[in-house]
């Protein structure tokens, strides 16, 4: 046998026996709340585009509602900042949108801290 041959087949045992061997090591439990406790200052994620669309024809609905805008769910008004300037449709950019709007998060704000 060649020594290129007997090289790959003693290398091939030793990795053989290596995988056999080897094993991770586990996880303590105080090491995986580090991580969960670090993602801590990841971005949300933000709501999938069938709610995102759901939002979208909530809020156009209140806005021509005779309560306006101040007559959409909370729900929606949550969703809505990731609507204001959305490629598609921007919210923000139909006429008499902004203003109520505006006028609402800043009362939902203001009733937030009492």
């Amino acid at each position: 046998m060649s020594h290129t041959r007997q090289a790959l087949v003693t290398l091939r045992a030793s990795t053989e026996l290596l995988a056999r061997s080897i094993k991770l090591p586990t996880v303590s439990a105080s090491a995986r709340m580090v991580e969960v406790l670090a993602a801590g200052d990841a971005a949300p994620a933000g709501p999938g585009p069938d709610i995102l669309e759901a939002v979208r024809r909530n809020l156009l609905q209140a806005a021509r509602a005779p309560g306006g805008i101040a007559s959409a769910s909370p729900q929606d008004l949550r969703d809505a900042p990731w609507l204001m300037w959305d490629r598609r449709e921007p919210l923000a950019t139909i006429r008499g949108f902004w203003m109520p709007f505006s006028n609402v998060a800043n009362a939902v704000r203001g009733h937030a801290g009492h």
